[in-house]
């Protein structure tokens, strides 16, 4: 596994990790490129169609993060030549995807609900558990937990 972020600080789930200005570099050992990525500045169209032809021929897609972040009509033209072997995308924008959209009869595309990272039996409960403890947070004047940092546009764990 190889991970890529904008720290580039070693994760336990990953074999190496480099910054975001190596990703390039690194595209071409990819079998699967996995896009968990949230919409900001610098992430924004960071997957078009010059990062795709960097993969291997039939190499796989996976976008769980934003749309944004990847030019989904370059994957779809990638798909349909074979370049791209198969692709799974979870996230649209706007959602849902729309009823003529290309994608829809896109060869080995599998498009699912926004629904890859919930885990039915603890996502809402977790949720629900973090809202409550901030709202008591907030009323007690408290400064509040898994805040968004305003300025890289996501949370950033503590």
């Amino acid at each position: 596994v190889i991970g890529i972020t904008r720290s580039g600080r070693p994760h336990e789930a990953a074999d190496e990790m480099y910054r975001a200005a190596a990703l390039r570099d690194h595209l071409p050992r990819a079998d699967f490129l996995v896009i968990a990525s949230p919409v900001t500045p610098e992430t924004r169209g960071l997957i078009g169609a010059a990062e795709l032809d960097l993969l291997k021929p039939g190499g796989g897609v996976v976008n769980i993060g934003r749309e944004p972040v990847m030019d989904y009509e370059a994957l779809r033209v990638r798909l349909e030549s074979g370049h791209i072997g198969g692709a799974i995308l979870d996230v649209f924008d706007p959602e849902p995807l729309a009823a003529d959209s290309p994608l829809w009869t896109t060869p080995n595309l599998i498009i699912t609900p926004h629904n890859s990272t919930d885990d039915i039996e603890q996502y809402i409960p977790r949720t629900i558990d973090m809202f409550f403890a901030n709202l008591a947070r907030f009323i007690a004047g408290k400064p509040l937990e898994n805040q968004v940092d305003r300025k890289l546009g996501y949370w950033v764990k503590g």
